[in-house]
């Protein structure tokens, strides 16, 4: 697996589930997504949704999104 994922320039970064750690990158890159759009929190679902689709689709770096 981890060869295919290099021949293919895919990163692999393994993460404990449940871990507040883990969990406030997700919490606060939704966070900010809200707050800079001005979207309601009733809006949270489809702006954490959007924030992973952002994640698994950008090459890593912390500026690409």
């Amino acid at each position: 697996m981890k060869g295919l994922c290099d021949e293919h320039n895919i990163w692999i970064i393994s993460l404990v589930p449940y871990s507040p750690s883990s969990n406030s990158v997700t919490t606060n890159g939704t966070w900010a997504m809200l707050h800079s759009s001005r979207l309601p929190l009733q809006s949270w679902a489809e702006a954490m949704g959007t924030f992973m689709y952002l994640q698994n689709h950008t090459n890593g770096d912390e500026h690409s999104i």
